[in-house]
């Protein structure tokens, strides 16, 4: 019972070390996205690529959150 116990305390930390990350992940991919637009503001249209990154970081964020 006790190395349960233990296993399940160490799993929730990691699913939340894990989310933390993607948490800094995000928020950072969001800075650099707009210092970029910033920077290039002649060009209004973002890339595809960049889109996809950031749905690709929103769609793993979500994911996370939905297996605590």
């Amino acid at each position: 019972m006790l190395k349960r116990r233990f296993a399940n305390t160490i799993l929730k930390a990691q699913k939340k070390a894990l989310l933390d990350h993607v948490k800094f992940l995000a928020a950072n991919n969001e800075k650099y996205s707009h210092s970029r637009s910033k920077k290039h503001r002649s060009n209004s249209l973002r890339s595809s690529s960049q889109n996809s990154e950031s749905s690709d970081t929103q769609e793993l964020y979500l994911e996370l959150r939905l297996s605590l």
